[in-house]
């Protein structure tokens, strides 16, 4: 089994983590060790395909954006938010999600390693 690399676009972890309650960032960790382990074999109740190759991380209340770099190995986490939106918000914030992730596959912004 390969191991996968988790890279953030930005700070967008290390900013949204720490502000999470401590039972929400203990499960956040494990989420991202079993990513890092199973990769794009992880499914649901822990990993959710939504919608134009974006998935979401679900630790707990919060949701965390991200993408598969198949080739790569490597998941980019591109956009979080918190479990419960409204339709219209969440659809907002997938078309962020979708930017950042061009942003990213252009070289036009930094992403960072998720330890």
């Amino acid at each position: 089994m390969s191991i996968w690399t988790l890279h953030q676009y930005k700070t967008v972890i290390y900013d949204f983590i720490p502000k999470c309650d401590k039972p929400t960032q203990n499960k956040a960790d494990q989420h991202f060790d079993w990513l890092r382990q199973l990769g794009d074999q992880l499914e649901m109740p822990v990993c959710k395909y939504l919608t134009d190759g974006l998935y979401e991380l679900r630790p707990k209340s919060v949701r965390l954006l991200f993408y598969f770099e198949l080739e790569k190995k490597k998941a980019f986490f591109v956009c979080t938010h918190k479990k419960s939106l409204p339709k219209k918000e969440r659809n907002r914030l997938y078309k962020l999600a979708q930017k950042r992730r061009i942003e990213i596959l252009l070289d036009e912004v930094t992403t960072n390693v998720i330890n």
